[in-house]
C-alpha cells in the first residue's frame, strides 16, 4: 500500500485524516480489552481535515465525560457533534 506523506508548512511529517482513522480502528480491540473503551470519536482539526504539523489528535471516548459534563461550553460540544467522526462503537 502506498502512503502519501504530507508535510506541514513547518516541515513536520503528519498523517492524513484517513491514516489516523485507520490506525485507531486497527487498535480498537486492544483499546476495548485493555482500557474498557467501548466508543471512540475523532474530533477537532484532524476530523475537519484542517490539521497541521503541530496539531494534536482530539478523541472522545465512552470513559471521557465530554457528553455528560454539565459545564461543557456549548460551542465545544457543538464542534464535537458537528465535525466528529465515529471511530468505533456507539455513543
Amino acid at each position: 500500500m502506498h502512503t502519501k506523506l504530507i508535510y506541514s508548512n513547518r516541515g513536520k511529517f503528519m498523517r492524513t485524516r484517513q491514516e489516523y482513522i485507520d490506525i485507531l480502528k486497527s487498535h480498537a480491540d486492544e483499546l476495548k480489552s485493555n482500557y474498557g473503551i467501548s466508543y471512540m470519536r475523532l474530533f477537532g482539526s484532524v476530523a475537519k481535515n484542517e490539521h497541521h504539523g503541530g496539531s494534536d489528535v482530539d478523541l472522545g471516548t465512552s470513559v471521557d465525560l465530554i457528553r455528560k459534563h454539565n459545564n461543557i461550553r456549548p460551542f465545544f460540544l457543538n464542534q464535537i457533534n458537528k465535525y466528529g467522526i465515529d471511530i468505533f462503537g456507539q455513543a
